[in-house]
């Protein structure tokens, strides 16, 4: 009966041990969906400042284009520097958008290493 009391408390620990298990394995499971989605953002933010960054080239682009349209004919010079101010203007909105961008990007990664953070802390759990 000794031997079979000492089985049963082993039995026990086990069962203990494996309720641990799953529920840690449960916590990393979560944690992990929780990268997912919070690196998924950080694409789509990515993508959204890429897509501003090609704005600011475009519009970059096009002042390049409207100064030397300005060099060329002098006699349109006033169409050409409001051609410019309307670019430059594009050039600044864009690039407050990049800036959002920027911050939502910066958001989303400290979102990334504070679940890192945790995902640490439960993989640290398992070591007895």
């Amino acid at each position: 009966t000794d031997a079979t009391r000492e089985i049963e408390g082993k039995i026990g620990q086990i069962r203990d041990r494996i309720q641990l298990s799953i529920k840690s394995i449960t916590q990393v499971s979560k944690v992990i969906e929780n990268v997912n989605l919070i690196s998924a953002d950080i694409s789509d933010t990515m993508k959204k400042q890429s897509v501003t960054t090609n704005e600011i080239s475009a519009a970059v682009k096009e002042v390049s284009d409207s100064s030397q349209l300005l060099a060329k004919n002098v006699e349109e010079s006033a169409g050409g520097a409001n051609e410019i101010a309307r670019n430059i203007s594009g050039v600044s909105d864009a690039a407050k958008v990049s800036r959002e961008d920027a911050s939502d990007t910066k958001k989303q990664s400290k979102k990334l290493a504070d679940t890192t953070n945790t995902l640490n802390n439960i993989v640290n759990q398992f070591n007895y």
